[in-house]
């Protein structure tokens, strides 16, 4: 349900906090300070609610499904030891005293880790829909917490840790481009391993040790794995105003989250890959989703390793099914003679719904009319060009204007000429257009205005 509705009222204290407490983070003189705070108490001042985006009927219907204890709506475990009190109080205290201690020696910012205006974190869940029994994907919103920002500086210290090992893969369109060249053997099968509830069930113990030897190799001064078992064994979270303590597991939510779990799972499968029964030919990993080619007959052996490395990372396979398997947004294929081709992906349950043009949301999230260009890394590019828009009636609608192939390098140029084609074709007014966005080649990104000239100008000269 991503509609948000105008607020009741304007919440003063909020505003004046986080304002607050970005003068104290940054040492603004004390005129400016002064000249800061009249302009926001006027602005305050001359505030009014906005008006209602919801009709009245609609709002007393949300109203009452709220108040029925028995129903818990959610937008389309470890957490089992129940706390108390508020522990926020406590966990700010300890990540103060600990910033301070080793400021000097790692060079802390004291004042931009300290959060002055804290919250408890937050757990919500997205129901997996595309998954049997549709299980709850927990996420605890870290925003504001007393160890946020310090799971932000541990995300950047943390980050080059990760992603040297052979088997990892940025993202699809990397794994795409080496999976390209590859020819499959007859006796040979496409397989896709995923992690069951892998943030949930990360040993945290194996990972600080993990985490300690790695900064040890590099040289990067191992107070900070003092600071990550911090912010990992502090976890704690508001659930229907009870407060709960993560007993293990890592929050999804939480920024040095996925720098701990691929820095795990490198090291998990190197010592998985240098003792497997077989090796695979091929093997990329992206987070919690791999994709591998294995010999038909031995897919079997190779899952019940993995399984026995680690009682509580465990795995389930997907075998290719009508010569093709999903992995991440791409469908890999099998060619009739056995090359491998590839073409987006979607699950089944994509409803194809956008944001509505009423919600409350910030104007920079509902005025946009984005181009999206998608390639597949190959020596031909597809091109699959969309074109997004809000109609009078605050619809937002996706219409696919074409698909085009281009052979050979695809520069911004090439990609920008075929934009342009196609866009001269169709009957909008582009005059219109507030952005244009290239999803597989984030080197070409185009002015609106520019982009909706040169367009203009074809379809004139077509005419």
């Amino acid at each position: 349900m991503n509609f948000t509705l105008t607020p009741r009222k304007i919440p003063y204290e909020e505003i004046i906090c986080s304002v607050e407490d970005y003068l104290f983070k940054n040492n603004i003189g004390k005129e400016d300070l002064e000249a800061i705070r009249q302009d926001i108490s006027s602005l305050l001042r001359r505030s009014s609610v906005p008006k209602p985006n919801l009709p009245k009927d609609e709002f007393t219907a949300l109203i009452n499904l709220r108040n029925r204890p028995e129903l818990t709506i959610l937008r389309a475990d470890k957490v089992n030891a129940t706390v108390k009190t508020d522990p926020t109080t406590n966990t700010l205290k300890a990540t103060s005293d600990l910033i301070k201690k080793y400021s000097e020696k790692l060079n802390l910012d004291v004042n931009s880790l300290i959060p002055s205006c804290t919250k408890p974190p937050r757990l919500y869940g997205l129901p997996k829909i595309n998954k049997p029994n549709a299980p709850l994907h927990p996420i605890v919103s870290q925003i504001d917490s007393p160890t946020y920002k310090l799971a932000q500086l541990l995300a950047k210290v943390l980050s080059p840790l990760r992603g040297h090992t052979r088997a990892h893969t940025k993202d699809s369109y990397h794994c795409v481009s080496e999976i390209k060249d590859l020819h499959l053997a007859d006796n040979e099968t496409m397989v896709s391993l995923d992690v069951q509830s892998l943030f949930t069930c990360l040993p945290i113990e194996d990972c600080i040790s993990i985490v300690t030897r790695k900064l040890e190799d590099n040289n990067i001064p191992a107070e900070y794995a003092v600071l990550l078992k911090h912010c990992l064994t502090s976890g704690y979270l508001l659930w229907k105003e009870e407060f709960y303590k993560n007993v293990d597991g890592v929050a999804m939510g939480s920024p040095v989250s996925p720098i701990v779990v691929d820095i795990f799972m490198d090291d998990f499968e190197e010592k998985a890959l240098l003792t497997a029964p077989v090796n695979p030919r091929f093997y990329k990993r992206y987070v919690d989703d791999t994709f591998t080619i294995l010999p038909s007959d031995k897919v079997t052996a190779f899952l019940n390793h993995l399984n026995s490395i680690n009682s509580k990372i465990q795995f389930t396979m997907e075998l290719e099914a009508n010569n093709s398997l999903a992995f991440l947004d791409v469908l890999v294929i099998r060619n009739p003679n056995n090359t491998i081709g590839h073409t987006v992906y979607r699950e089944k349950t994509h409803t194809n719904r956008y944001l509505n043009g009423e919600s409350h949301h910030h104007p920079s999230q509902l005025a946009t009319v984005a181009l999206d260009e998608s390639t597949d890394i190959s020596s031909t590019a597809q091109l699959l060009i969309f074109i997004r828009g809000v109609t009078q009636d605050f619809e937002v609608l996706e219409e696919l204007l074409g698909m085009c192939s281009l052979k050979g390098q695809t520069r911004g140029v090439d990609i920008l000429n075929v934009l342009l084609d196609e866009c001269s074709k169709t009957v909008l007014d582009l005059s219109k257009l507030s952005g244009v966005t290239t999803d597989g080649a984030p080197s070409c990104q185009f002015w609106a205005s520019y982009f909706a000239e040169k367009a203009s100008a074809r379809k004139k000269h077509k005419r």
